[in-house]
């Protein structure tokens, strides 16, 4: 053994002799560039929460700098609070499906109707995983699908969504949304 390692050691030796370091090139160093914020930017309230008495926020519609998805694109996204244990189960659809909202076809304005209205049933009956469907949109490819759209900003900018993801291939792949909604406030006091 120790023959082999001093023939490896001697051959690489061999092969560095003719190796030359690099030559060093002061370049000063870059900052990023710090990214403006928008005025326009939308921050949800994370103090907000909803009770019976409330509505939803009917006031968050899409806001045209934002980018947007297509048919295939996967939607992800997750509160911080979330480990990654959970993230996974929630992701491939293992922690049940407690609601289901199908929003397929429908107008914008008919969409977040119902999405209020499954929103309210679910705060009534402490409900937390949701499946929303939506389809894919338009088939051209080229077209962004507005409803897609739509639901993927109104629920990232919901102060009771905890996370949400394109749902997994046999309840829907892209053209539906898994969705987490937070312990409901009203809930909390109540069992205190």
């Amino acid at each position: 053994m120790d023959n082999d390692d001093a023939e490896d050691k001697q051959a690489f030796i061999d092969a560095m002799t003719q190796v030359r370091p690099l030559k060093q090139i002061d370049q000063p160093r870059t900052k990023k560039a710090a990214i403006p914020k928008s005025k326009h930017m939308i921050k949800p309230n994370l103090k907000a929460t909803f009770t019976k008495d409330t509505l939803l926020p009917s006031v968050i519609r899409p806001q045209p700098y934002q980018t947007d998805v297509y048919a295939e694109d996967m939607l992800s996204y997750r509160d911080p609070s979330i480990n990654a244990t959970l993230w996974r189960h929630f992701k491939q659809g293992k922690l049940g499906i407690e609601r289901r909202l199908d929003l397929h076809g429908m107008t914008l304005v008919q969409a977040e109707n119902h999405l209020e209205q499954c929103l309210h049933y679910a705060h009534e009956h402490t409900l937390r995983h949701l499946l929303i469907i939506h389809g894919k949109g338009s088939h051209d490819g080229h077209t962004p699908p507005i409803l897609k759209n739509w639901l993927w900003r109104w629920l990232r900018n919901c102060p009771d969504v905890l996370a949400i993801h394109s749902a997994p291939s046999h309840l829907g792949g892209a053209g539906a949304v898994l969705v987490w909604l937070k312990k409901w406030i009203a809930q909390r006091t109540l069992s205190r």
